[in-house]
């Protein structure tokens, strides 16, 4: 049963239907240099190549680990491409980075919400002054290179697009988390409990380990959520965190009014009540599965968004034709970072009658996910970028991810054939 919703939502609800909203990269150099007029080019091809929609300073941009002034200029450059854009929010560094690795604090997170003033008026159109604030390049201190890609298991899986941290306790063999592999509630514990069982949860869903950070997520989670607002961002793609998942919502929208996508991410997986009582907020847009290689519990988050009048996006990179024939209504995917066409031709041929272009383009797209959404999985985003050089979307000298761990050179080989 559909649940009442904000005019706000409501209208990026229905904008967004059917789009393709790419998860766009941060271009950088291996020392962590970001170009910005290189990035704004760089956003402006993804909207030329296919892209309905921008999401920016998601997982695959790196938004957890970027500097406050860093954020506010990619978001600018990015409202130049002339289509929405969608902003992550929240997060963190030690949440959002790969296993193993040294947390990595963001230098001056956004404006404090305690003192920050209500957003500015939208004019619909960042100013050109607005837009040049800051040209040239932006440096990002780095940590020293043997915290960055320290403890990767090549034989684990790690999160994907917008997948933040390690895999949680009580994931299958290889790391994964399913929620269709227990019943639900019980007190082993598959990973999408009821937040009661025995597994570390505690409140609404939220993990043991997550709860045991120091800072308050919806402190940070707001305060990026505000700098969007300012900036003229159409909406905010809301990163699971520590805490009551249902108030930060809820303390986003009474900072901003911004129409929010709320997220269930494998890593975190939310409990269905919880899911249920999230999409029951006025503010809320839509919601974005990304559950790696869970089937039932991608078919029951796109089932439930759906029940409440919400739209059903899919971040399943590796499952997104089935996620298509499942429900979903559009995509946020990492995948699209680079080899746009590849993804919105599955999802045209999907709106189409043609039975065999859809399986023809999602046979495609699935080879060119398993080459870059594999393990290591943190892996992904170099692997973007190598593919959004290869095809002249950035130089080959900011096609690089200071924050990921290190590939071995021979494997760009096998992702570049995977596009072709």
């Amino acid at each position: 049963m559909s649940t009442a919703i904000d005019t706000r939502a409501a209208g990026l609800r229905d904008r967004l239907r059917g789009a393709l909203v790419a998860a766009a990269a941060t271009p950088m150099t291996r020392s962590g240099e970001v170009d910005l007029d290189l990035a704004e080019s760089y956003f402006h091809r993804l909207v030329a190549t296919g892209a309905d929609a921008l999401a920016v300073l998601a997982h695959t941009g790196r938004g957890p680990f970027l500097p406050a002034e860093l954020r506010r200029e990619l978001i600018l450059r990015a409202r130049t491409a002339g289509v929405p854009v969608i902003v992550g929010v929240g997060g963190s560094s030690d949440q959002t980075g790969p296993p193993g690795t040294a947390a990595r604090p963001r230098a001056a997170r956004a404006t404090d919400p305690a003192t920050a003033s209500p957003p500015a008026k939208d004019s619909g159109k960042p100013s050109r002054d607005d837009e040049r604030a800051s040209t040239g390049a932006f440096s990002i201190a780095m940590p020293p290179a043997e915290t960055a890609t320290a403890a990767h298991d090549p034989g684990t899986r790690e999160p994907g697009d917008g997948g933040h941290g390690a895999p949680a306790p009580g994931g299958g063999a290889h790391g994964d988390i399913g929620r269709g592999t227990t019943e639900r509630g019980d007190a082993g514990g598959g990973a999408r409990g009821h937040g009661d069982g025995g597994d570390g949860e505690a409140g609404r869903g939220v993990r043991g380990s997550e709860a045991a950070l120091g800072d308050d997520p919806v402190r940070g989670t707001v305060a990026d959520a505000r700098m969007a607002a300012e900036l003229g961002a159409d909406g905010v793609l809301v990163f699971p965190s520590a805490g009551d998942r249902v108030a930060e919502h809820d303390a986003v929208w009474q900072a901003t009014g911004l129409p929010m996508i709320a997220f269930d991410l494998y890593t975190a997986p939310c409990p269905p009540a919880v899911l249920a009582e999230i999409l029951r907020h006025p503010g809320v847009a839509g919601l974005k599965t990304a559950l790696l290689s869970d089937a039932m519990g991608c078919q029951e988050t796109i089932a439930l968004t759906r029940e409440a009048g919400r739209l059903a996006l899919t971040g399943e990179d590796r499952m997104f034709g089935a996620s298509l024939l499942w429900g979903a209504e559009a995509a946020l995917v990492g995948i699209a970072a680079a080899s746009v066409e590849a993804t919105a031709a599955v999802l045209r041929a999907f709106e189409g009658d043609d039975l065999r272009a859809f399986e023809k383009a999602s046979a495609r797209l699935d080879r060119l996910a398993a080459a870059t959404f594999t393990a290591p999985m943190e892996g992904y985003v170099q692997r973007m970028l190598w593919l959004a050089a290869a095809e002249g979307l950035i130089p080959e000298a900011h096609a690089h991810d200071p924050f990921g761990p290190e590939l071995p050179e021979g494997e760009r080989a096998a992702v570049i054939a995977a596009s072709s």
